[in-house]
């Protein structure tokens, strides 16, 4: 019965650390359930949770270091009636005897820290990592610890036995060690992959919100700690049948049977969960390409034209009426990722965008491919320039319950696009009202800010000042010296035509971007305080949802126009669909445009023609 001692022992310390955890998760989880929309930047729903975990470096090695030595201390003290006694001895050998044993602990932990530093479970902070070398130094100090502690070996301690050392001995006992240890890796190695299967299940498939929420937080840190209270109860209840000494199997069988049967349970459940995890398209590591209806899909092979006063966009610094532009390398998938689980691939077409919804609507349901497909989804109408798409798209998985809410980083991108340069219409002023509901988001004050540039750029200046004055009191160093402007032009227009001699226009996809010098981490420009002066470059290498008016789909003539605009400068850019091209990496452009100012004065501009022909 001595033996079951260390579950209690590792139970309890678990305990008190899950107890810790779940008291870190409780109050960002009341936030969240509460608020289940979050602009999140001043106040994280999971900030508790959050600094705990990025401090695990810190805090989590010493954990571990304290909870390996307690265990240490109770195997040699209590475990086996080999080891019943601290070291003592009468013929004045107790500095080496003191020494062997507590070296024999530091070797012990040793051992045990490297080996968990190997897995992917990283549990020490330098996990994952796994190096021949760290395998080698923990069997070389799990061979040294058993036969400085064992009376079989170095540390005969008292004086019931020979003097004379049996070398054999001692390459048995060194031997011992060396199998515990890889009985002990073996069990770690277990734990990390079995935890990685409950972290993708409950953080893709089970949790509704597209970053780890409370929900996702609380049941993760659930399987970590039962898994690895499992997986020390299992090792260290075996460390018995590595014991040197007289006894036989049957005897160690004995010694280890709470470990075995734990081993058996454990076992079992496994066997229990794996229709389960069947049904949640983990065993057999798909891809959405398999399940969800793409592979009939051709995809679009687009390639990205810039128009801009920034010499960066033609293939040299020449300011000619027919310049030379630079053309992009063909773009054919977008990648699909969830919060931590990859879908592969996706066709770059539309027709994928409605596949995936019904994957997620059907049979994706509780797939850990869920959230890669919507994200997928929503990557395919950002690539194809289509802004107003992809957040309906968003609002469509919350309605379904397919999600919870889009991800903080999607909100605070519709945030900033309403602050920039979205149309200033019905339908946009409809979700600057959706998102500034704090009863639906918890807003801080860098959402309060954007809110008030917004809201003036729609040229609602009560809301507006509401909003900043919120913002001044949550960050008074920040917006005290703020002044807000009133957006002068909400009906602008712009329009023109596309001609490429030769070869139809149908299919081609302008699209209209505001050139703006806003960082996307701070205020806006109307919210900001003053700093030095610079000229901004529409330089992007890929699109900038922020500064995306929209876009437009040409048909054979040609023709687009962009309405509802905001006052501000405005720059061209073309998704020129591959075959036009006829295998050529360059367009002259004749009439094309640079820098497009649109105020109060001159609301609406006209561009004409713009004549491109591949070269």
């Amino acid at each position: 019965m001595r033996s079951l001692s260390i579950y209690g022992l590792i139970g309890a310390i678990f305990g008190l650390w899950a107890l810790f955890v779940l008291v870190a998760i409780a109050m960002p989880a009341y936030h969240e359930y509460l608020m289940p929309l979050g602009m999140y930047h001043d106040v994280n729903a999971i900030a508790p949770l959050a600094t705990l975990l990025g401090e695990a470096p810190n805090w989590l090695p010493w954990s571990a270091l304290i909870l390996l030595a307690w265990i240490w201390f109770m195997v040699a003290g209590r475990l086996h009636p080999a080891l019943a006694r601290m070291p003592r001895t009468d013929d004045g050998k107790r500095i080496w005897a003191w020494a062997a044993w507590m070296g024999g602990g530091l070797l012990f932990l040793a051992a045990c820290i490297l080996v968990f530093s190997v897995t992917d479970l990283g549990i020490i902070g330098a996990g994952g990592q796994s190096s021949d070398t760290n395998w080698i130094v923990a069997l070389a100090a799990a061979a040294m610890v058993w036969p400085l502690v064992s009376p079989q070996a170095f540390g005969r301690f008292g004086n019931n036995h020979p003097s004379k050392l049996s070398w054999p001995a001692v390459a048995r006992t060194a031997g011992l060690g060396v199998m515990f240890i890889l009985a002990f890796g073996l069990i770690v190695k277990a734990v990390s992959a079995v935890f990685m299967i409950w972290f993708t299940v409950v953080t893709e498939a089970l949790d509704r919100s597209m970053e780890t929420s409370a929900f996702g937080w609380t049941w993760l840190s659930i399987g970590m700690v039962v898994m690895l209270a499992l997986g020390s109860a299992l090792a260290f209840g075996l460390l018995p049948a590595f014991i040197p000494g007289t006894g036989g199997w049957r005897a160690r069988v004995t010694a280890t049977r709470p470990a075995l049967i734990l081993a058996a349970g454990v076992l079992a459940a496994g066997v229990v969960a794996l229709p389960l995890l069947s049904s949640v398209d983990y065993l057999g590591n798909k891809k959405l390409v398999d399940v969800a209806e793409l592979s009939g899909i051709h995809p679009l092979s687009l390639r990205l034209v810039k128009f801009c006063a920034d010499s960066n966009c033609r293939v040299s610094k020449d300011l000619s009426a027919n310049p030379a532009l630079k053309v992009g390398n063909p773009v054919t998938q977008v990648s699909a990722s969830g919060s931590y689980y990859g879908g592969g691939d996706v066709p770059l077409h539309p027709d994928a965008v409605a596949a995936l919804e019904r994957f997620v609507a059907g049979k994706g349901k509780n797939s850990v491919l869920r959230k890669s497909a919507m994200m997928g989804a929503a990557d395919v109408y950002n690539t194809l320039w289509q802004p107003r798409e992809y957040y309906q798209l968003i609002d469509n998985f919350t309605r379904q319950n397919s999600l919870k809410h889009g991800s903080l980083l999607q909100i605070q991108i519709k945030l900033a696009w309403l602050m920039r340069a979205a149309p200033i219409n019905a339908e946009t002023r409809a979700m600057l009202e959706q998102m500034s509901d704090d009863k639906r988001y918890f807003i801080g004050g860098r959402a309060a800010a954007r809110l008030a540039a917004a809201w003036a750029r729609f040229g609602d200046m009560k809301r507006a000042e509401g909003f900043l004055a919120s913002a001044r009191r949550a960050s008074p160093d920040r917006y005290d010296h703020v002044k807000l402007v009133l957006g002068s032009l909400s009906n602008g227009r712009l329009a023109g035509q596309i001609a490429m001699p030769g070869a139809t226009t149908a299919g081609i996809r302008v699209g209209l971007f505001r050139l703006t010098d806003d960082d996307p981490t701070k205020p806006a420009s109307s919210v900001r305080k003053k700093k030095s002066p610079g000229d901004p470059k529409p330089a992007f290498t890929k699109t900038n949802m922020t500064v995306l008016v929209g876009s437009a789909v040409l048909t054979a003539d040609g023709r687009f126009a962009f309405q509802h605009l905001g006052a501000g400068d405005y720059y061209l850019a073309m998704l020129i669909p591959d075959e036009k091209l006829k295998g050529r990496d360059r367009i002259a452009g004749n009439n094309t445009p640079d820098l497009i100012s649109l105020n109060a004065a001159a609301p609406r501009r006209d561009l004409g023609v713009i004549r491109l022909t591949a070269q």
